[in-house]
């Protein structure tokens, strides 16, 4: 298999060895010369993105050396319909027979049969985007392009120069931008016929293009203006359009330099030439490289997603305070994708493989946090080593919890006496969540 990381020696038979590469792990034996596949039951496949069926648990998936995966409705297993290393893929949601995918330096294919024969794939749209002259602009090793949701005949392509579009399933394709540096994301707006998309990529790269059938290369407009000041980079990994606003953007950085400046930012009047720029990072993990964002369709303006190298966090409340989530592994989330219709959020690892959350069943896990109006208040003293004292007689009796900042973990919790004891907690950076009356309230603190 190509691409090997690690060989350990067996502690005792030294005829044995086990090799790990982008497959997995092996077994081999040096008086046999053979390889025995030891990763049953261990899901370790390194998906770079993906996308999902109008229903059911259909997926496809871009692999790290593994090709692309593509499973149907009512199949248990995915199959391997494309070579080299998976990247970029949708399903059509009007018709799920038509199914996108993509290998590694922009060679994509489609298949208008894939349910009925998932191996069906051809280079079709590749030769397309070729004749068009988009791949002479260069691009990325996992290149990006993204479906039009509510149109899945509309297709976007960004070169590392240009952004290229097709209206017709990727028969043919048409520039929308004048020669740039560097793109790499974009951002479709909740309309089956977008009056605008944004596209983002290295160093801030940011624009906005009206109007994308009839524009012209040249018509898009630089929403760089207005940003922070000092703010000079950022790879916009990914723009997100709110789903009833269009001129509100979200935007994930997951650029490793410049640690201290936020990797998740709201823009606000995107719509406009004026836009305002809003960190939302909270109390994200600085130096963090956040990979993508997804936005709760049920309440588009307080329940964020962030993917990022160190796991899936959550925000109840606009991005003032985030929490990892601790059912999924501390690994890369390369993707994740939102299915609005059921509230379903696909969740595409790079070395734990797929998994999905149904947020109807996870709304409960975030019930008071829903319910509330958040309200920040004092404790003291702060930093403290034993006890945390409370300025509000109200709050006594109260349930609490509190969170770890570091990892997301809830790492004890009672109701309130006189104070809370927090010196059985390791040294470090917490918040203190208490609901009451339908208020939750949150204190950030200190353990020495």
């Amino acid at each position: 298999h190509a691409d090997y990381h690690a060989f350990i020696f067996h502690p005792t038979n030294t005829d044995l060895y086990y090799a790990c590469n982008d497959g997995g792990i092996f077994e081999y034996s040096v008086s046999t010369n053979r390889y025995i596949d030891r990763n049953y039951g261990f899901n370790a496949t390194q998906y770079f993105a993906g996308g999902f069926a109008p229903d059911s648990f259909g997926v496809v998936g871009g692999t790290q050396d593994n090709g692309t995966h593509y499973q149907a409705y009512g199949n248990k297993n995915l199959d391997h319909v494309w070579g080299g290393d998976g990247a970029f893929c949708h399903i059509n949601q009007q018709n799920p027979d038509l199914v996108y995918v993509s290998s590694q330096n922009g060679v994509l294919g489609k298949n208008t049969s894939a349910t009925t024969n998932p191996g069906g794939f051809n280079y079709g749209v590749y030769y397309a985007l070729s004749s068009a002259g988009a791949i002479d602009d260069g691009v990325w090793f996992v290149n990006p392009f993204e479906m039009n949701y509510l149109n899945g005949d509309d297709l976007y392509f960004v070169s590392k120069r240009r952004v290229w579009y097709s209206t017709d399933a990727g028969e043919y394709w048409a520039p929308l931008t004048n020669y740039k540096a560097n793109f790499y994301s974009i951002g479709i707006p909740n309309e089956k016929y977008p009056s605008m998309i944004y596209a983002g990529g290295q160093s801030l790269l940011l624009y906005r293009i009206d109007d994308p059938i009839n524009a012209q290369p040249g018509d898009e407009v630089s929403l760089r203006v207005n940003t922070p000041s000092g703010m000079t980079e950022g790879f916009i990994a990914n723009i997100k359009v709110h789903p009833r606003i269009n001129g509100i953007i979200y935007l994930a950085m997951s650029n490793y330099s410049k640690s201290n400046e936020p990797r998740v930012w709201k823009v606000e009047d995107a719509d406009t030439d004026n836009p305002t720029w809003v960190d939302i990072s909270g109390d994200l993990p600085k130096n963090l490289p956040c990979n993508w964002v997804e936005i709760d369709p049920y309440r588009p303006d307080s329940v964020f997603y962030a993917a990022t190298d160190f796991g899936l966090y959550t925000t109840t409340n606009g991005g003032k305070n985030w929490i990892k989530e601790s059912r999924l592994p501390n690994v890369i989330v390369s993707q994740i994708r939102m299915r609005n219709d059921d509230r379903r959020l696909f969740i595409y690892t790079h070395g734990r493989g797929i998994w999905f959350a149904d947020l109807q069943k996870v709304e409960d896990y975030y019930a008071s946090t829903e319910r509330a109006v958040n309200e920040e208040f004092s404790v003291y003293p702060n930093p403290t080593t034993d006890v945390l004292s409370l300025n509000y007689e109200s709050l006594v009796g109260k349930p609490y919890s509190i969170i770890s900042i570091a990892n997301g973990q809830e790492v004890a919790k009672g109701t309130v006496i006189n104070g809370i004891n927090v010196s059985q907690l390791a040294v470090g950076n917490y918040v203190l969540r208490i609901t009451e009356e339908g208020k939750l309230r949150t204190a950030k603190f200190v353990k020495e």
